[in-house]
């Protein structure tokens, strides 16, 4: 057991410049004995999420020190460690295996992995990590970040994909684009970094470039991008914490495009229904039509029938064949009277206006 002398002030500045379990382990003392020292010295502690938000790029007030001339400037800190022996659970939690299929079935999605990772690696080394992305891989994964955040990044897409995979999702590679399939539909997904855009004075010709963030988001992509949802990196729910959320996005996902798709199948059997409705119509239309054609030439014809009927024995035709004509005429046929030469037609003309 040893001490150590501290002044309120670097202990104050210690505290909002490292975490407060570096800060424990620096001292030898836990944080329950850290937060009653700074409680009796009147020293204000870092708020919860501060840490996670600074390293995000957030912007996080900082409170200031309170000046108090009661209370001494120099504090004493016994520096009594003592190490807990982790609960069995804990011991068991962190050596068990996750959730995964077994390397044999998830060797498609590893080879993925190490050709995106194997692409990467070996380009650029001279650009800068922050501004410049790394290219897409054609036979890789759609990956958007920086370098910077490329292990965190091949990580998070790992769990995503082995998830997936484990509740009967294909996972496959379509010309730069990473594709799930869920009930027979592909969805198209990526993960990327988000950018911002920042000021700057070094080329002359650009006054803006696009610098990455830190934060990563998993995109699943609709049938068009208005309809594209994603998960986002959170100050206080990073996306590795998000596994479960990203599966309901792509279960949803072909939800709607099923419905998409039996909205679809329902119009056009509605269209076919018209369209046949339409062409029923048509032939009773035409049916109608071809009726009254034929009752108006039969009315037209009843004048010619009954002179034809009265003068049967003056025209130049045999009888028998002048019945044949009047009962083709009734029935409507006028085959019949084709056969007529010129001169028996104007004996019929003849006989019909007179």
């Amino acid at each position: 057991m040893g001490k150590v002398t501290v002044s309120r002030q670097g202990l104050y500045d210690r505290l909002w410049a490292e975490p407060m379990r570096t800060v424990c382990n620096g001292f030898g003392i836990d944080y329950k004995t850290i937060k009653a020292i700074c409680a009796r010295h009147d020293i204000p502690l870092p708020p919860q999420g501060y840490w996670s938000k600074l390293a995000f790029g957030k912007l996080v007030a900082i409170t200031p020190l309170p000046l108090r001339d009661d209370l001494p400037d120099i504090i004493e800190i016994s520096a009594a460690v003592t190490t807990k022996k982790p609960k069995q659970s804990l011991l068991k939690a962190k050596q068990s295996k996750p959730r995964h299929l077994s390397k044999s079935k998830n060797a498609e999605i590893e080879r993925l992995i190490a050709i995106t990772v194997n692409y990467q690696n070996e380009a650029r080394p001279d650009r800068v990590p922050e501004i410049n992305p790394i290219p897409l891989c054609r036979q890789g994964l759609s990956l958007f970040v920086s370098h910077k955040n490329l292990r965190r990044a091949v990580a998070i897409y790992r769990d995503i994909l082995l998830t997936a995979d484990s509740l009967g999702m294909k996972v496959s590679i379509d010309d730069c684009r990473t594709l799930i399939t869920v009930n027979t539909h592909r969805i198209e997904v990526a993960l990327q970094e988000h950018r911002r855009r920042e000021k700057t004075t070094s080329d002359p010709l650009c006054s803006y470039k696009l610098k990455f963030t830190g934060y990563l988001k998993f995109i699943v992509r609709g049938r068009h991008s208005i309809y594209d949802r994603e998960a986002r990196d959170c100050p206080d729910k990073p996306l590795e914490q998000q596994i479960d959320r990203i599966i309901d996005l792509l279960t949803k996902e072909s939800v709607r495009r099923q419905e998409f798709e039996n909205l679809i199948a329902e119009s056009r059997r509605q269209q076919d229904l018209r369209k046949q409705a339409e062409q029923e119509r048509r032939h009773e239309h035409d049916m109608l039509m071809s009726d009254a054609r034929r009752a108006i030439n039969h009315l037209r014809l009843l004048p010619l029938i009954d002179r034809l009927t009265l003068n049967i024995d003056r025209l130049p035709l045999p009888p028998e064949r002048t019945r044949e004509i009047i009962s083709q005429l009734q029935s409507g046929n006028t085959d019949g009277c084709q056969i007529l030469t010129g001169a028996d037609i104007n004996t019929l003309i003849d006989l019909f206006y007179k």
